[in-house]
């Protein structure tokens, strides 16, 4: 349970959902479609939107490859917080927006899995919300380093990410992303697996499917 015995409400996190930042992502087109569905639910149901956007040497603010994806549109009242760190709590008012919304509990979509989304779900645990990841609604890029700058595109000659459409299990062709260190698919499954244990510092963490979340009863 949260540390916010008075706080019970529920926000969605859309992190890094940019132009430079799921260019050449796994599952680029679908990942961002159920974001949308989400945000869509979410403000049908009541729930806050808070929109983040990362920006550094890479991509710099106001440039095109900073902006959020054409096919996502924050509505005039949700927060839009700029961030130059993984952590998108760190030197950002996201905690006192959350606090003034009454909210104990942030459910993370976005981009990059193992960047802003890991490092913001890991901070939020700490600061003492509970956290549920939307399994199938983050993405990242195959890697043939670690260098993740912010808006870096995948090195010449990579592949983008590749493989199943969906998580539903499907054998992905092992020779796309063969160049790559750690594909993408990979990344967002690890990142999927160490965070579905339930638990992790007393808070719950959950990995939970888009179209499970924010359905009316």
């Amino acid at each position: 349970m949260s540390m916010f015995a008075d706080r019970d409400g529920t926000a969605l996190l859309v992190i890094g959902a940019q132009v430079g930042i799921v260019a050449g992502a796994w599952d680029r087109d679908k990942i961002v479609a159920r974001i949308a569905g989400l945000a869509t639910r979410a403000r049908t149901s009541g729930t806050p939107v808070l929109w983040i956007r990362q920006y550094g040497p890479h991509m710099m603010l106001g440039a095109e490859d900073w902006r959020i994806v054409p096919e996502l549109v924050p509505v005039r009242h949700e927060p839009l917080i700029d961030t130059r760190c993984r952590d998108c709590f760190e030197d950002t008012d996201i905690d006192t927006l959350l606090a003034d919304r009454g909210v104990g509990h942030v459910v993370i979509c976005g981009a990059r899995s193992d960047a802003g989304i890991h490092s913001t779900m890991f901070s939020a645990v700490l600061r003492g919300f509970d956290v549920t990841l939307v399994g199938d609604a983050h993405t990242t890029v195959d890697r043939l380093t670690w260098d993740d700058s912010l808006g870096q595109q995948p090195s010449a000659g990579q592949s983008p990410a590749a493989g199943v459409s969906d998580t539903d299990g499907e054998d992905p062709d092992d020779s796309e992303g063969a160049d790559a260190a750690v594909r993408g698919q990979d990344m967002i499954t690890l990142i999927n697996v160490m965070w579905g244990q339930g638990s992790i510092a007393g808070r719950s963490t959950v990995v939970a499917r888009a179209e499970t979340l924010f359905v009316p009863e």
